[in-house]
């Protein structure tokens, strides 16, 4: 009898009593038996502190628009595993992964090693890739990049969206450790863009001694708000999904000249890495396939409107930088639309700097739920709340579900709620509401 999608995910998570053993070489061993560390689609490769997912799904987007196919590889998942493997615009179908993971799992058994979790399921959608053989592959990096599952395979481009401070027990504790860490998907003699200014030195100076050709945000391209307010960057997006603010930008780069784009629902600068790493590849990127996709791109969990009125947003914002960018759009829309009271509930893991993101939020929140994540890396809501200051009104919960039914049983039409703090909170919010949208 043939595992299920869900009994092969519980199989590959039991192989290996590490959660996280970052390393190349088991990976490595694995792909030459399956013969996907060389695809025969053109491959690019994202990492980033934040912003790789808006990236990759921006880069698939104009890609389509200019007649390519795609297939996309990211994670973490929010709500199905097979989020993951995206073929030609659709997830990819329980049959085709479980017979990608049986491929692997004998692939494995030969080599002789115990994969990790992200190892082996990085293998299986190669695998998938490789049969499926589109004109591109875009693959997510995981954590980091020189060590990420992903960097074991040949690529043909490599764009660093941002560096900053996380997962510093593994990647360094410093943004110039970061930095040569991501910089090391680059490539000799192929496109290395980074969509940040003026990065850390380290990603300069190792991008040299690997030979790529680099293209930095500033410098080889530009970009900026062509609107009525300079520093808008993103959209204000509503329940429906359209964008509410009337801004543009420009993407500048030698000949090219891209003049009021549409403001897409994520940072410009990611769009413009983007378009950077496209025309570096010798694509002949089109304006409107440029300004198609800024409108179309919309990645669940990420600024997302679930309710108009009362407003509610699900952000799977998880670390200081991306915190920062959510509390920006926010202090916009209560600018705008002058709400009442801002609840939040937030759920963390306990290797992310809570103290910070909280700290960070705290003067724009005026009722706090607090809730328990489950899981070895997970935070509880008494952990959290010691972050706040004791003048700070919060209500603690075993679990993000429970607190979302404590904030939404209050909430008034004037109110504006926020669910953030990781991909696991937002997850949990959303599949209590499934649930719930089923029994009707």
């Amino acid at each position: 009898m043939k595992r299920s999608l869900n009994g092969w995910l519980a199989y590959i998570g039991s192989i290996s009593d590490k959660a996280m053993d970052l390393g190349l070489s088991r990976v490595i061993s694995v792909g030459r038996i399956l013969d996907v560390l060389k695809l025969p689609s053109k491959v690019i490769t994202v990492t980033g502190t934040n912003g790789k997912g808006s990236t990759t799904w921006y880069l698939g987007a104009v890609l389509e628009r200019l007649g390519y196919t795609v297939d996309i590889y990211n994670s973490p998942h929010l709500m199905r595993f097979n989020e993951r493997v995206l073929l030609r615009g659709r997830e990819a179908p329980d049959d085709l992964l479980t017979d990608a993971f049986e491929m692997t799992d004998e692939a494995m058994r030969k080599a002789g090693v115990a994969l990790t979790f992200f190892e082996f399921t990085t293998l299986a959608a190669l695998l998938i890739f490789k049969k499926d053989a589109p004109d591109f592959v875009i693959l997510e990096i995981g954590l980091g990049g020189r060590l990420d599952a992903t960097n074991a395979v040949e690529s043909d481009a490599g764009i660093v969206v941002s560096i900053g401070l996380d997962h510093t027990g593994i990647l360094g504790s410093t943004v110039e450790d970061i930095a040569y860490e991501k910089s090391c998907i680059y490539r000799k003699d192929r496109p290395a863009v980074c969509s940040q200014e003026n990065p850390p030195r380290t990603l300069i100076e190792n991008s040299a001694v690997i030979g790529a050709n680099l293209l930095v945000s500033g410098r080889n391209f530009r970009s900026g708000s062509s609107g009525a307010d300079p520093e808008l960057t993103e959209q204000l997006l509503d329940a429906a999904g359209g964008g509410t603010d009337e801004g543009t930008w420009f993407f500048r780069m030698e000949d090219i000249d891209f003049e009021d784009l549409p403001l897409p629902s994520f940072p410009y600068m990611n769009a413009a890495g983007a378009l950077a790493c496209l025309e570096a590849m010798g694509i002949d990127v089109t304006r409107e396939a440029a300004a198609g996709a800024c409108r179309s791109v919309r990645l669940p969990g990420r600024l997302e409107v679930y309710s108009d009125t009362p407003r509610i947003i699900f952000d799977v914002s998880h670390n200081p930088p991306a915190v920062m960018r959510l509390r920006k759009h926010l202090e916009k829309l209560i600018a705008k639309e002058r709400f009442t009271r801002v609840l939040a509930v937030c759920g963390m893991l306990h290797d992310k700097d809570y103290g910070t993101v909280l700290r960070e939020m705290d003067d724009l929140v005026d009722i706090w739920y607090l809730a328990d994540l489950t899981g070895p890396r997970a935070a509880k809501a008494s952990d959290l709340e010691p972050e706040l200051p004791e003048s700070s009104e919060t209500h603690l919960f075993r679990d993000p579900a429970t607190a979302w039914c404590a904030a939404r049983a209050g909430l008034q039409e004037t109110d504006l709620l926020v669910v953030f703090g990781s991909f696991l909170t937002v997850a949990a919010v959303k599949e209590f509401l499934e649930s719930e949208e089923s029994k009707h």
